[in-house]
Parts: structure tokens; C-alpha cells; sequence
């Protein structure tokens, strides 16, 4: 299946959810987030921060729930084309010319002790493959990552059993967590 044909389709699915919908489908997320770092003791976690107009999940869900407060968060930068970390700081968020979130702080230089990547999409299949927004953004950040760290990602729809089209330098996710739960591949 085309990622081109899929991002126009499933914006329109995502985009086509009634708030309530979307709200239970972020609580059940956040559960299966939180349920995921607690379980598995992750002391630092990459979380992408929401796009609104593109109804993104709400990850400040995750990241500023109290049982969580062990966890390290970090969230994405974009520097021009390349995607960098900073510590998450809830203080001092501004919208980015892409819609996009950002705290203010340093970038993280050293991303090996990360331990998962939550990655934002639209849709993806049992392979891992995914489509998000066709900027490559995720597939040049992975690069960086030692190959240990968990990419999951989060998304509303249940993966395509149909493969998509991949190109040669798309790096496939681990699992993605959606309102039934996490599905690994």
C-alpha cells in the first residue's frame, strides 16, 4: 500500500474522531503507556509532544502523570532538518513553526541511555512499517540510537494487515500501542 494514499486517508480518519472518542482513546493509551514504564522500571523515555490540529495523541497525559514522576521524559526538537532531545519542562512550552510543542533547555547530546521512543503516526502494519508525515524526522533520529532502544509507536488505528510500502531508509518500529492495548512485532 502506497504512504501516500495511507497519510491522506488516515488524517481524514484521525481527524474525523469526535472529541469523546479521542479522549477515551488517549486515556486507554495513557494506561497502557504507564502500565508499559511501570512494569518494565524505564527510567528514560523519548515522548513526542501532541499537534493539535492534527489531533495527535495527547501524550501530556503520560508525561505529567504522577506515578510517572521517576521516569526522566524527554521530548523532540527540530534544528532545521535533524530532530534533537531536550529534557521535557512543562514551564516553558512554545508552539514551533510546525505546530509542534517545544520546551526550552539544551539539547541532549549523549541519547544512549534512552530506553524507548514514543513515535507519533498515523498508521502502521504487523510488520512495523509505518506512515507518519513524510518528513523523515523519526527514520534520521533512529539513526542516532543504539540499537537496544524500543520504538514504539501510538496510534488510534489497529495495525493494516496489508504491508506498506517502505523505502530504503525507513526503520520499522517495535511494537505500537493503540486503545487495546500493545501489539509487538
Amino acid at each position: 500500500m502506497l504512504k501516500s494514499e495511507l497519510r491522506k486517508e488516515f488524517k481524514e480518519k484521525r481527524l474525523a474522531l469526535k472529541d469523546s472518542q479521542k479522549y477515551s482513546f488517549d486515556l486507554s493509551i495513557s494506561e497502557w503507556i504507564k502500565s508499559f514504564l511501570l512494569q518494565n522500571d524505564l527510567k528514560k523515555v523519548h515522548v513526542f509532544l501532541p499537534i493539535e490540529k492534527w489531533k495527535e495523541f495527547n501524550s501530556f497525559q503520560v508525561l505529567n502523570d504522577k506515578e510517572l514522576s521517576r521516569v526522566s521524559f524527554c521530548v523532540p526538537v527540530l534544528d532545521g532538518e535533524e530532530m534533537k532531545t531536550v529534557a521535557y519542562n512543562s514551564e516553558s512550552l512554545t508552539i514551533s513553526k510546525w505546530g509542534i510543542p517545544e520546551p526550552k533547555g539544551d539539547y541532549i547530546s549523549d541519547v544512549s541511555d534512552l530506553e524507548l521512543i514514543l513515535v507519533p503516526l498515523l498508521v502502521c502494519d504487523y510488520r512495523g512499517s509505518r506512515v507518519g508525515y513524510g518528513k523523515g524526522f523519526y527514520d534520521r533520529f533512529f539513526k542516532s540510537l543504539p540499537v537496544s532502544v524500543k520504538k514504539i509507536g501510538v496510534s488510534y488505528f489497529p495495525p493494516l494487515t496489508n504491508e506498506i510500502d517502505t523505502d530504503d531508509w525507513d526503520i520499522s518500529l517495535d511494537g505500537v500501542f493503540t486503545p487495546e492495548g500493545l501489539i509487538e512485532f
